[in-house]
């Protein structure tokens, strides 16, 4: 009976022991879950920051994409801009050749016309004499 009773409290110690070992693990587990739904938390947290982030880098990207194609049209314009530019000078240059040659072409007759105002041709004279001899 002695050793009957040894035998069970052997058996209590080491149920005793398992309980206790246990006991630890259930108090380490409940540590764990409720670092598990921290973890949880802080996930469901980065989740809506990289939400955010992400659309935030779409808009972004819109944007971007936006202002690439105004740019494109600014460059269209600038080029047909600059061509209108240089159509326009050569044009100008051409209405400045032609008024230049126009003013030469004015003074020259009014130099002819001077000179024809200071001297007569004679012919007209002849004429005008000839006209009076004859009438």
């Amino acid at each position: 009976m002695e050793r009957h009773l040894q035998e069970l409290r052997v058996e209590r110690d080491l149920l005793q022991q398992r309980t206790a070992v246990l006991q630890s693990d259930l108090e380490t587990l409940g540590r764990l879950s409720e670092e598990n739904s921290c973890l949880a938390d802080e996930m469901q947290c980065m989740q809506r920051r990289r939400d955010e982030l992400e659309e935030q880098l779409r808009l972004q990207r819109m944007a971007h994409e936006q202002v690439v194609k105004e740019l494109q049209e600014l460059q269209k314009r600038h080029e047909h801009t600059m061509a209108l530019c240089s159509q326009l000078t050569l044009e100008r240059s051409e209405a400045v050749e032609a008024s230049e040659a126009q003013r030469r072409r004015t003074v020259e007759l009014e130099v002819r016309l001077l000179s024809a105002e200071e001297n007569p041709p004679r012919f007209i004279y002849i004429a005008s004499v000839s006209s009076s001899i004859f009438n």
